[in-house]
């Protein structure tokens, strides 16, 4: 409810106090009178004859749901409250004692409403499994969430659940995760303690007086690291951790930076107090840490190091705004970021009968960003600051099913009122056993839509599906449009390597006895070497949707994959070559593939030096091209005619670059930069003429006035 509502009331009852106790009385007596008098009416009505019939009209449409003003925030007593229950079991299936199981609610950490309800992630229920494996979760508002656990090296999730998963208890099978160590040191290789290190945005911990901290159970695949310390810009790193159990060395450095400081304002150059403003650099991307505004709308970033930035800003009401900054080697002050109000969206939630259906998640995609809210009792929604054009909205009820509309909002002052129908009513269910029938409780299924059988006319609901098997083995998938789909199960929640999914059966919206068998998953052991029996390390070796890196003896181990035939791949120099075909994967079954023979091209020379201005200062950030120069083009087919490059690297704050397996042949290097313009380029030798690395190179840019 709003700040002054309170206020507006009070006073009315104040006026109330002083209208006449016998005019009260006569008020009172006029309003009974009236009703009895109705009633007797509808009575006579009703004994009289019918009339005879007439031509009836074609039916009306069903009346819509009345829809009484939303309040600016649902009471608190309003919001039904839901428990979860689950167990955690381990690879295995056995119940795992002590398990991390971590509840949020699934709203954008970065758009206006996920920040505004405070659900950033931080404000994550969390609890502890018991003996049994079980949990519990209390007090749950309706809507769309996600769920996660974690115990020793094993974890599962985020897990995508509604309301209505709280109607069973929930199956959450732990699987082997991955692990990383980071190093975090200043540019004189100074180990700083107490850095502050995030991997996907979920604060992780920080690192010990020797600057040194390691991060897991994470999620395999591309693990994303940003790390944070006073005084020091910011750094990141990724690195790919396709093979559960694998670990990963992460060294960081962290720079000094200068500060640059802004204020957030309206069209009317009013401040806006608690905008969020998120920091994103050019290439080399990387995503800061996020800042609000004050009361006076001033923000201010601690550090950044040299390079051109975009500054990201979201607030409650406006359309998201975003500028430019460039950071040069001094403070930048007096950035100013104005924001226009957005436009508002109401409207209410229906089924098909249209009734309304309460506390629906309401999403909208107004120009790429997301926008969150949630339905009231009523099945009412607002969402605000919503940027102009054809917006897509969508809803998806605490029970999974989904509906959706496109609204055409003009301009900021439009309000227009939509009605969202909930026609994704569909469902398909079944079972997952393993190779003896057993149930397999904690797996997870997805249906995808079978575009072979697609009827043309198919409507609402989602083309898309996924559902966790319960302790029974059985599976819900909800919200699904009345089409045929394909449902594929997997122990590695991921997408398929092929299509159609291996095991994947057919089944339409509506069936309910879908039976998945899922095998055990096979293992591959080898070792790569190259031509000169050198063996292969850091090379990518991949097999149907599993990979992994060789170590450094060259050896590879692939566990969990799908039985089958399947090629074995490996990506060297960029490029994924078939290391052996049709290789036969068991179910439950070891194949050592002994020594693989991959060709790889003799090993690249690297290139190393710097960039600096006129004084001999390094110069960060800076982008270096190796490449060169073609001829103005003769025929229509020849490439146009300038620079090209075949390597590009971005120097580091300290101005070093650094570029592997550069070419045998000629190559120019050039350096250009977003404050001095390009560098005169710079003949690197020939492997024929200089076999080995070629000599550290010095690039100098002088300031564009300068020349």
């Amino acid at each position: 409810m709003a700040a002054g509502a309170p206020t507006r009331q009070a006073g009315q009852v104040r006026q109330r106090r002083g209208i006449p106790r016998v005019a009260l009385v006569a008020w009172l007596a006029l309003i009974v009178g009236v009703a009895i008098w109705t009633e007797r009416r509808l009575a006579d009505r009703s004994d009289a004859a019918p009339p005879a019939p007439a031509a009836s009209p074609a039916p009306a449409a069903p009346p819509r749901p009345h829809r009484p003003a939303r309040p600016a925030s649902l009471p608190e007593a309003a919001t039904p409250r839901l428990r979860l229950e689950g167990h955690v079991i381990d690879p295995d299936g056995r119940d795992v004692e002590g398990a991390v199981v971590t509840l949020d609610r699934d709203l954008d950490r970065y758009s206006p409403v996920g920040a505004a309800r405070g659900y950033d992630g931080t404000a994550a229920a969390r609890t502890t499994s018991d003996a049994a494996g079980r949990f519990m979760f209390e007090a749950i508002e309706p809507g769309i969430f996600q769920i996660s656990a974690a115990a020793g090296p094993l974890l599962a999730g985020p897990i995508r659940c509604t309301s209505s998963d709280a109607a069973r208890p929930l199956v959450i099978r732990l699987e082997a995760g991955v692990s990383a160590t980071v190093t975090v040191s200043d540019e004189a290789g100074a180990a700083i303690p107490g850095a502050h290190i995030e991997a996907h945005g979920v604060a992780t911990g920080d690192t010990d007086a020797r600057g040194r901290a390691t991060l897991g159970p994470l999620r395999p695949g591309w693990i994303d690291i940003a790390v944070h310390a006073a005084g020091r810009a910011a750094g990141s790193q990724s690195v790919n951790l396709d093979a559960p159990g694998a670990h990963a060395e992460i060294a960081v450095t962290l720079y000094r930076g200068v500060p640059v400081s802004g204020r957030i304002v309206d069209e009317h150059r009013q401040p806006i107090a608690g905008a969020r403003i998120a920091v994103i650099s050019a290439p080399p991307s990387f995503h800061g840490e996020q800042i609000a505004s004050d009361d006076r709308g001033e923000f201010a970033v601690a550090a950044l190091v040299r390079g051109v930035y975009t500054l990201d800003v979201t607030a409650d009401g406006y359309v998201p705004a975003r500028n430019t900054v460039t950071v040069d080697r001094s403070a930048v002050h007096g950035v100013e970021i104005a924001m226009t109000a957005g436009g508002t969206i109401t409207g209410i939630v229906v089924d098909t009968d249209h009734r309304a259906v309460a506390f629906a998640t309401i999403i909208a995609w107004p120009r790429g960003r997301t926008t969150q809210t949630t339905g009231d009792a009523g099945g009412n929604f607002e969402l605000r600051g919503i940027a102009t054009g054809n917006i897509s909205v969508a809803a998806v009820t605490p029970a999974g099913q989904r509906g959706s509309a496109t609204v055409r909002l003009s301009a900021a002052a439009d309000t227009p009122d939509i009605e969202i129908v909930i026609d994704g009513v569909g469902t398909i269910a079944g079972t997952v056993v393993d190779d003896h029938g057993a149930a397999l409780p904690g797996i997870g299924v997805t249906a995808y839509v079978d575009y072979s059988h697609r009827s043309s006319g198919a409507g609402g609901g989602s083309r898309y599906g996924h559902a966790i098997t319960d302790g029974a083995g059985r599976f819900v998938i909800t919200g699904l449009a009345d089409m045929s789909y394909l449902v594929h199960t997997s122990r590695r929640d991921r997408q398929p390597a092929s299509w159609p999914p291996p095991g994947s059966v057919f089944a339409r919206t509506g069936d309910r006895d879908v039976r998945l068998s899922l095998l055990p998953g096979g293992r591959l052991t080898g070792r790569l070497v190259d031509q000169t029996g050198t063996p292969v390390d850091a090379a990518r070796v991949g097999v149907a949707d599993s990979s992994t890196a060789s170590g450094r003896d060259g050896v590879f181990d692939i566990r969990d994959i799908p039985p089958g035939r399947h090629d074995v791949r490996s990506l060297i120099g960029g490029a994924w070559t078939v290391a052996r075909q049709e290789i036969e994967v068991r179910s439950g079954e070891t194949t050592d593939l002994g020594t693989l023979t991959v060709a790889r091209d003799r090993p690249g020379r690297t290139l190393t030096g710097r960039v600096v201005d006129p004084t001999g200062a390094p110069l960060g950030n800076v982008r270096v091209d190796l490449g060169v120069i073609r001829p103005p083009p003769v025929d229509v087919d020849d490439p146009p005619g300038g620079f090209h490059a075949h390597r590009t690297a971005y120097t580091t704050p300290d101005g070093s670059l650094r570029i592997a397996d550069i070419p045998p042949t000629p190559m120019l290097a050039l350096a250009t930069d977003f404050v001095y313009g390009a560098s005169a380029t710079l003949a690197i030798p020939t492997a024929a003429v200089c076999p080995g690395d070629p000599p550290a190179i010095t690039l100098v840019l002088s300031p564009r006035d300068a020349r």
